[in-house]
């Protein structure tokens, strides 16, 4: 399975927590967008909507999972 497979699952599991609220919070805090879209990851993980494992295992490494992130996440 290529990595770019994965995103449809990993767009759903992510945008359960993208809300406007959080998106404002850190537009308030002056946090970069990449930082916006792990944070995501990581709560998307941490509630069970996500295995990132499945990236790791798949040959990706970090640069790659932020490509698959910014092409599921909207911009902050």
């Amino acid at each position: 399975m290529k990595l770019q497979d994965h995103l449809p699952n990993l767009r759903k599991a992510l945008l359960i927590h993208d809300t406007h609220g959080l998106r404002t919070l850190y537009r308030a805090r002056k946090c970069t967008a990449m930082r916006y879209r792990w944070d995501l990851l990581w709560c998307a993980v941490d509630a069970g909507h996500f295995d990132i494992g499945t990236l790791y295992r798949a040959g990706a490494n970090d640069e790659h999972i932020d490509t698959l992130l910014r092409k599921a996440v909207p911009h902050l």
